[in-house]
């Protein structure tokens, strides 16, 4: 069984905002480590027979990484041609999603984010969505399961719009967009152990998340500049002064357009 693992920081154990500058500091990298373990070893207790796992934001230093289980492979690399998701394709089994956080505008989550602080929206015929729905249907494009989410209370709220079987360990409880009670790493430890074990017995259950075509994205921006500027992509559309559409029926070419936005919005100032 070959399993897919994108890992975030924000959603993992003890990560908070103030925090995550000091990212690479060992006593983080112990908690970042002690949540990535914790799924690898409930995943070979489970019967995965590969795993590879996409640093999406590049936190795993290279001293951490001797601490990884021998086996792993570990995607690196700043500017991934399918960022969160690269190196995924049909031949995986399951798809885990570690530390990610809720989408923009979740009431009570901790530090709620849609890809970039420029964005105030992004939905998906007329459903407003996040990082993971947006990866979700990624891997529902190739017929493929997430069985298993880490992350704070907001984000189970928003997984459990879209699916009541997906495994969701639940490390922190947001109170507010920056503040949060957290758990200890031994509690949460038991927490990933259990909750993705329990979604590898019941993987079978657990059907792909998936939206049929034709796909019309809608992200509404904070600026109208950034709006003005995404106009210079193929088959955009302005609807409104700070609002651009774009309409496919090949989620690929979506998830490609959402991606040279974003990467847009990190070089402007």
């Amino acid at each position: 069984m070959k399993i897919f693992i994108s890992l975030e920081p924000y959603g993992l154990t003890g990560i908070i905002k103030s925090n995550i500058s000091d990212l690479f500091l060992p006593s983080i990298q112990e908690l970042i480590l002690n949540d990535i373990i914790a799924v690898i070893e409930s995943s070979y207790e489970e019967g995965a027979s590969e795993i590879i796992i996409n640093d999406a934001k590049e936190i795993i230093t290279p001293s951490s990484l001797k601490s990884i289980p021998q086996g792993v492979k570990i995607i690196k690399g700043k500017h991934k041609i399918f960022y969160m998701m690269e190196g995924f394709d049909a031949d995986f089994d399951a798809v885990l999603m570690l530390g990610y956080r809720a989408r923009t505008n979740t009431p009570f989550a901790f530090s709620p984010y849609s890809f970039s602080d420029k964005i105030i929206s992004i939905k998906i015929n007329n459903k407003e969505v996040g990082a993971f729905f947006i990866n979700s249907l990624f891997a529902g494009y190739f017929n493929t399961p997430v069985i298993f989410a880490l992350g704070d209370s907001g984000l189970e709220k928003e997984i459990r719009e879209y699916s009541n079987d997906i495994e969701v360990a639940v490390v922190k409880y947001g109170l507010a967009s920056s503040s949060v009670v957290l758990l200890s790493p031994q509690d949460s430890y038991n927490i990933i152990r259990k909750k993705c074990s329990s979604a590898f017995r019941k993987k079978e259950m657990i059907k792909p998340i998936f939206v049929p075509p034709p796909y019309n994205l809608e992200i509404r921006f904070a600026n109208q500049l950034w709006a003005d500027l995404s106009m210079r992509l193929p088959n955009i559309e302005r609807t409104a002064p700070d609002v651009v559409v774009y309409r496919e029926k090949d989620y690929i070419n979506v998830y490609k357009i959402l991606l040279s936005i974003f990467s847009m919005l990190k070089i402007i100032q």
